[in-house]
């Protein structure tokens, strides 16, 4: 994991984090569930991405990745992600 990664989960998941409640950030989390909801072509794999870039609280998007197909492994990365590589079941790198 590299320490910008690191460095976002501890500011939003870790004890004594910060957690970002601004009115813009809960807009986009809005948008997003609703195309979600409403399947207005962002796929999974766009979904995936667009969430591991933003600064955003891990607890509250998961449920966002979840209902779109993602995946969650087990140090908190979102899957799929980008990559150059083949995938094992469209979701993981092999």
């Amino acid at each position: 994991m590299s320490s910008t990664e690191d460095v976002r989960i501890t500011q939003n998941g870790a004890p004594g984090g910060h957690y970002d409640t601004t009115l813009s950030s809960a807009v986009t989390r809005a948008r997003i569930a609703r195309a979600v909801a409403a399947n207005e072509g962002i796929s999974t794999h766009h979904l995936a991405a667009l969430l591991d870039v933003m600064d955003w609280p891990m607890r509250q998007l998961y449920s966002y990745a979840q209902a779109s197909g993602a995946r969650v492994d087990t140090e908190g990365r979102w899957w799929p992600r980008q990559t150059n590589g083949p995938l094992f079941g469209d979701s993981f790198p092999v």
